[in-house]
């Protein structure tokens, strides 16, 4: 792992952070809390920046995150929690126009300002995954046969076929047609060298599949639509490509006759008027099914451990840094960093959402408990509670940290 890789995970995490916190914020606003202090980074405290809404926000000396201080999240001392919030917190609220304490507010008002942060990590990571897509493009199902793939030293890269081009007709040449061309190069399309044999329009792979396997052993002419030779833009986008097709004694196991491999989806830009709304469409899919297979990770993991196997497909942050590096995301610029911090977001918002002590989750679990122990004594269980799942959860980053290095060690 370099520094740059290091400090560059270091800056994603801590703006995930912040914005988990300034969910937790902007909800304690919105319910009426009085929140005392909004931190940039973690105490101590460096400088205070301003005080406004009667919030003092300040910087920190810890360049990591943020965190918010509410009034009234610690039971008080003297009478531990009242039992339901007091009328007359409320009542003192509604005639001073005051804010009121945290432990004030009703169930369902705690329970929002709690998982308010987590919210904001999904949210975020909506937001990353639709500039992504807004720029790249929206990943689209296709039926022709595109191109998505060529094998090294086939037929197909001697011939100069690059991916990323669509199949629309195939030519078999008859044997004194273009005889001194090379298979590695496009020809230049010359009416003295077009073969006698009409063209087939092809419209799907299996089309492409069954004119080359009938005329395996034969020089098949492939017309093209799409990026250009090297991905170089030219102006008519259509090319044509000689390829010899391999019969089956020629052909390596695992290849086609050709070399090339067909691709079932591509990334399609629409009229600007139509990406914005697709691009969140798709945003929105790709933040759904990566909370689904985190909970569904999150679960094998579990199951492991209670079965006394050590996980060993996760990772901690020295895993995910490493593992990052090794793909190139730190270097392939900035929508590959705003992709990844968008999945480390969701993620992290998944975690949050457990039913562990400790972790919001947790804490809105036992919002609920007192409805049915009441307030004190669920504030006294989940006291007890907390120190187990900080201690489950220290071990827990221990045991990843101790794996991620040896993996970094040992890869084998």
């Amino acid at each position: 792992m370099t520094l740059v890789s290091i400090i560059t995970f270091s800056l994603v995490l801590s703006l995930i952070v912040f914005v988990h916190e300034l969910g937790h914020f902007l909800a304690a606003m919105w319910a009426g809390v009085k929140v005392e202090e909004f931190g940039l980074g973690f105490p101590p405290r460096a400088v205070r920046l301003f005080k406004r809404w009667g919030v003092e926000f300040s910087l920190n000396w810890v360049p990591f995150g943020g965190f918010v201080k509410m009034e009234g999240e610690e039971p008080p001392d003297d009478a531990g929690w009242p039992s339901r919030p007091r009328q007359s917190d409320k009542r003192l609220t509604q005639l001073s126009g005051r804010r009121q304490p945290f432990y004030a507010l009703s169930a369902g008002k705690r329970t929002g300002v709690i998982v308010a942060g987590v919210a904001a990590n999904f949210i975020f990571g909506l937001v990353a995954f639709t500039v992504v897509f807004s720029r790249v493009g929206i990943p689209t199902q296709l039926a022709e046969p595109r191109v998505g793939q060529v094998a090294e030293d086939s037929p197909a890269a001697q011939a100069g076929l690059p991916a990323d081009v669509t199949i629309t007709a195939i030519q078999v040449l008859g044997p004194d047609s273009a005889p001194d061309q090379s298979a590695g190069q496009p020809s230049d399309q010359s009416a003295d060298q077009l073969p006698d044999l009409p063209a087939i329009p092809v419209k799907t792979p299996d089309d492409v599949i069954a004119v080359v396997n009938t005329h395996r052993g034969r020089r098949l002419r492939l017309s093209t639509t799409g990026e250009c030779n090297n991905h170089v833009a030219c102006s008519s986008q259509a090319q044509q490509f000689d390829i010899y097709a391999r019969t089956a004694e020629e052909t390596p196991q695992g290849e086609g006759s050709l070399g090339i491999g067909f691709t079932n989806s591509a990334l399609k830009f629409f009229p600007w008027y139509e990406m914005p709304v697709r691009s969140a469409w798709v945003g929105f899919q790709q933040t759904t099914i990566l909370i689904l297979l985190t909970l569904q990770g999150l679960g094998r993991v579990f199951l492991q451990l209670f079965g006394g196997v050590v996980p060993q497909d996760v990772a901690g942050p020295i895993g995910i840094v490493h593992q990052a590096q090794q793909s190139g995301i730190f270097e392939e610029g900035a929508l590959a960093l705003l992709n990844f911090a968008g999945i480390i977001s969701v993620s992290i918002g998944v975690m949050n959402l457990l039913p562990i002590p400790i972790v919001d989750g947790g804490r809105a679990v036992f919002v609920g408990l007192e409805q049915v122990l009441g307030r004190s004594r669920a504030s006294r269980i989940e006291g007890y509670a907390n120190y187990g799942g900080m201690a489950l959860i220290v071990a827990l980053i221990v045991a990843v940290t101790v794996l991620d290095i040896s993996r970094i060690i040992s890869p084998s």
